[in-house]
């Protein structure tokens, strides 16, 4: 469907949806998933510093 046929609230789905996927693919690139943890989270280390952090599942 066409930008102009879609409905306002419909082009901001897309655009989030687009925005969503961005991230999950710029998170992928920068982190490495070194464990899932119970709640939802993951620890993931940076590839460029190798330090860890906790983040949310980018993936879900």
């Amino acid at each position: 469907m066409k930008w102009k046929n879609k409905t306002p609230k419909e082009a901001q789905d897309a655009a989030d949806r687009a925005l969503i996927e961005l991230m999950r693919q710029t998170y992928a690139r920068e982190f490495k998933i070194v464990e899932e943890l119970k709640n939802g989270q993951v620890l993931c280390k940076r590839r460029d510093d190798g330090s860890l952090i906790i983040l949310n599942d980018w993936r879900k």
